[in-house]
């Protein structure tokens, strides 16, 4: 079977998926129990205006419904988010950030995202 370059393409997007995963795992700070996920949920909500929803969330990281609640059950008991009530539609439910996710997001994972967006300076 001969490459193609959309094969190649392809093939080039899930190494650097892989690297970029990996890259990002090595530089959220050790201990805590931060992975990427998580961490990726708490700088996403720290740039956000407005709470998320969690259907929305979960699919934006790749995760199932079940394990999105599990997550967020954890970073709610640790204080760093809280679920709210959608303002329209009260069978949403949406994540916000507090403040002492909001400092962690900052403090502990910001030089982390930025030496991950400086990969693409």
């Amino acid at each position: 079977m001969s490459s193609t370059p959309k094969r190649e393409l392809l093939f080039a997007l899930l190494k650097v998926s892989k690297a970029l995963t990996q890259w990002t795992r090595s530089n959220i700070p050790a201990g805590g129990g931060m992975t990427v996920p998580r961490a990726t949920v708490l700088v996403g909500l720290s740039i956000r205006t407005e709470p998320a929803g969690m259907s929305e969330l979960g699919e934006y990281l790749g995760m199932s419904p079940r394990n999105m609640t599990v997550m967020i059950d954890g970073l709610e008991k640790e204080n760093l988010v809280r679920r709210v009530p959608h303002e329209r539609d009260r069978r949403i439910t949406c994540v916000e950030i507090t403040d002492a996710g909001r400092k962690i997001a900052k403090t502990e994972l910001g030089p982390s995202e930025m030496a991950s967006a400086a990969l693409f300076d």
